[in-house]
């Protein structure tokens, strides 16, 4: 658990590098209507907010698990429904 309440916030440890990257929404002026000031990942604050060394777009999640593995990395994926 990183503490961060957010929907669909995902957060990528990775072990090696001792990194954590916190996935998130990008802003959406709709959303924020109703969310009020969520975290998103376009926002400079949320990486200080947060603590995690680097704050990306959720759409690139996959690209960055892409990655890991062809680095050799085993992920393991849970997905919460």
């Amino acid at each position: 658990v990183c503490g961060v309440e957010s929907p669909h916030a995902y957060l990528l440890l990775d072990g090696r590098t001792k990194r954590t990257t916190l996935f998130l929404l990008p802003r959406n002026e709709r959303r924020a209507g109703t969310d009020g000031n969520a975290l998103t990942a376009d926002d400079p604050r949320t990486r200080a907010l947060t603590a995690a060394a680097a704050v990306a777009p959720v759409d690139s999640l996959r690209a960055h698990l892409a990655r890991a593995e062809a680095a050799g990395a085993r992920a393991v994926f849970t997905p919460f429904t």
